[in-house]
């Protein structure tokens, strides 16, 4: 989680975001940033979920699991 500070000088936590975007029963991708729904920012984690011949794959972007990527270009990526 990540943790923010109001005009109060309040520290809080942000709410990861969690974008699903089910295209079949057979590929889904599912997005999460730190806290921001800034869906053409370099602030995404993206998971795509595959189910070929009944064999389940979970992979990412050159194969990282970092924040530094863009949920709108999420099928331009090689999936590792």
């Amino acid at each position: 989680m990540v943790q923010s500070t109001d005009i109060n000088g309040q520290v809080f936590n942000l709410e990861p975001i969690l974008l699903i975007d089910n295209l079949s029963d057979n590929e889904v991708y599912i997005g999460t940033s730190r806290g921001l729904r800034i869906e053409n920012k370099t602030i995404w984690r993206i998971k795509r979920y595959t189910n070929v011949n009944g064999i389940r794959k979970f992979a990412y972007p050159n194969g990282k699991q970092d924040f530094n990527y863009v949920w709108n270009d999420r099928f331009t990526y090689n999936y590792q």
